[in-house]
């Protein structure tokens, strides 16, 4: 029988269901087909059975087992190079027989045809060598070309793969680092490619200058739906409401707080310094949820709308009017990011603007001993300690001080019989890096006790 041009191996998918998987030219011998699924040879006459044997136009492997989904399947024909007939002098010479063997040599020539088309050749005529050296020759060496396209191997080197570390590790320049990698906003990276994941989190673009854009930091302990009473008077951190007597009402935050903002208007100053704002001049684009209207320095803007082009390093003002509103964003550029969540680092921004002794929950002027400072003197007429701030602040703070039991404006102070009295308190020296706090006279005391809170305004 003769044997028309084939390509001997037939690529498969699993499906989870099918068990029977075609292949698509001769077979002499089942021997003579590798099933492989995932990668992994299979047993023939435990794992499959071959049918079509002979068949010009091949036949069928029957897995015992079915094949999982998505499995990659090959029945690729590898013809052993042997001879088994032994045509004996005067003997038969069955045409059969003849043709088996002129055939098998045939498929061997095709099967190593596939083989050399897979392989890394030279074309045709090409004067270079493709000789490799020996094992002992091509250790720990790389492979590569000259500029004559001949094949040389260069030796690798240690204090390259050491350069290329401290490259990557250093931070001192822009090129060095992940700025040696480069990123381009350009680009379209594929999924779950570090570009792709830096589109996703609006790192290419501008961070968001909100300040607890969630409304979940409540540093002052203000109170769902309590009047203010003073302009701009600050509520939740860094949220200020426009009008007096107005207020914010909100629920619990798990972890987000939706907030209702009163007519009048709840806003944020987004300054031209501080942790986060950075402000370039430009178009920014404000989102939020919630039924809220707003305002950017006074223009309306609908949801996941554009500003006009703002100018760099001037402050801007958001303001949202009677409604929900929750999960403000406000990035540069015309594309409305998804909300930016910063976790712990919330607090740490709103600490630009607002810190105090307290609990974070327990609003300032409790009855509370637990965060308190204490300082120590020698029965001196006053007693002075200095305050580090946790953070810098925005600007030098006011600072504000009440004593353990409340009242504002002084500290508990001891005796050394641990006798306690209300003493006058103020602060002075306020710097964005901390503050000094002086006790009144104190006669014999020799301890105050107190608490304190720093903020900017904002």
């Amino acid at each position: 029988m003769t044997v028309s041009v084939q390509t001997p191996y037939t690529n498969h998918v699993g499906n989870g269901v099918t068990a029977t998987f075609p292949y698509t030219f001769r077979v002499l011998d089942a021997v003579d087909l590798v099933v492989m699924v995932n990668g992994s040879t299979k047993v023939l006459g435990t794992d499959y059975t071959v049918t079509g044997l002979g068949v010009e136009t091949g036949g069928n492997v029957v897995f015992s087992v079915i094949p999982a989904s998505l499995a990659p399947i090959s029945l690729v024909r590898r013809v052993a190079r042997k001879r088994d007939t032994d045509y004996q002098y005067s003997g038969d010479f069955q045409s059969d027989t003849v043709n088996k063997d002129l055939d098998r040599i045939v498929m061997m020539q095709q099967d190593n045809d596939i083989a050399l088309q897979n392989a890394l050749r030279l074309p045709a005529g090409d004067a270079a060598s493709g000789l490799l050296p020996d094992a002992a020759g091509r250790a720990l060496k790389f492979f590569g070309f000259d500029a004559s396209g001949n094949i040389v191997l260069a030796p690798m080197s240690v204090g390259d793969a050491t350069a290329l570390a401290l490259l990557l590790a250093s931070y001192l320049l822009p090129t060095q680092g992940a700025g040696a990698v480069g990123y381009s906003p350009s680009v379209t990276y594929g999924p779950n490619t570090v570009g792709d994941k830096i589109n996703q989190l609006g790192l290419a673009t501008s961070p968001n200058l909100v300040v607890n854009g969630n409304f979940a930091i409540n540093q002052r302990a203000y109170v769902t739906g309590t009047p203010t009473v003073a302009p701009g008077q600050v509520t939740l951190d860094r949220w200020n409401v426009v009008v007096p007597t107005q207020s914010v009402a909100f629920s619990a935050a798990s972890p987000d707080r939706v907030v209702t903002a009163p007519a009048g208007g709840i806003e944020q100053t987004i300054q031209p310094s501080g942790p986060v704002s950075n402000i370039e001049g430009g178009v920014y684009t404000l989102t939020w949820e919630g039924t809220a209207t707003a305002t950017v320095n006074g223009v309306s803007i609908a949801k996941g709308g554009n500003t006009g082009t703002l100018p760099a390093n001037t402050a801007i003002t958001l303001r949202f009017f009677s409604g929900t509103v929750g999960k403000v964003q406000f990035n540069a550029g015309t594309v409305a990011l998804p909300f930016e969540r910063r976790g712990d680092m919330e607090l740490f921004y709103c600490q630009a603007d607002y810190q105090k002794s307290y609990a974070i929950g327990t609003p300032p002027g409790s009855v509370t001993t637990t965060g308190a400072f204490l300082a120590s003197g020698n029965a001196a007429a006053t007693i002075s300690t200095d305050i580090r701030l946790g953070r810098p602040m925005r600007v030098a703070p006011v600072v504000s001080l009440w004593d353990t039991n409340g009242n504002a404006s002084s500290v508990i102070s001891f005796d050394s019989a641990g006798t306690q009295q209300t003493r006058s308190a103020g602060a002075s020296s306020q710097t964005t890096q901390g503050f000094n706090i002086n006790s009144g006279a104190l006669g014999t005391d020799v301890l105050i006790t107190g608490h304190w809170a720093a903020a900017t305004g904002l």
